[in-house]
């Protein structure tokens, strides 16, 4: 919500948590680590956060990367790596990735999209990202190599995405 993060109880439906980021502008991609952290992108000021909740009393944060020079928006976690892979707003759009070891970020992929929205990965290692322009998903091998368009008849604007994981 706009600086701040909510968490919410999915039983009671009760807000379990606020904490509110200043500085931030707009949190726009979410992931998590699975347990206790999350992370998140800030679209307008060009900026990650980590955000630890093992506390719901006293949520933490601490910005990870302060200036991604392009744009940030979905993101996902790779623990399998130790890294953080997101994309990017705007033309010739980047997938980009930051080593938790030491938050350096580098570009894993420049692509000729424009504004990708949302990433994510299946059980091969592939990664699915949209893009308003031109309105598509386009899949990656696990190197962000061999790109093929999704078939998706009338998509338009595609947000985040997300793939289910067979259980």
């Amino acid at each position: 919500s706009g600086g701040t993060v909510k968490g919410f109880d999915l039983s009671t439906e009760a807000e379990v948590m606020t904490l509110s980021i200043p500085g931030a502008g707009f949190l726009n991609g979410l992931t998590t680590d699975g347990t206790s952290l999350l992370y998140a992108t800030d679209f307008s000021g060009k900026s990650i956060y980590k955000i630890d909740v093992s506390d719901l009393n006293n949520p933490t944060f601490e910005e990870i990367v302060s200036n991604t020079s392009k744009t940030p928006n979905g993101i996902i976690y790779d623990g399998d790596n130790n890294r953080l892979i997101f994309v990017t707003w705007g033309s010739n759009a980047d997938i980009r990735q930051i080593d938790l070891t030491d938050n350096s970020m580098s570009i894993i992929q420049t692509t000729m999209l424009g504004n990708i929205d949302g990433i994510d990965e299946d059980n091969d290692q592939n990664y699915y990202i949209s893009s308003w322009s031109p309105d598509q998903i386009t899949k990656y091998d696990s190197n962000f190599e061999n790109p093929v368009i999704v078939t998706t008849p009338g998509l338009s604007s595609p947000a985040d995405i997300g793939y289910a994981l067979a259980i």
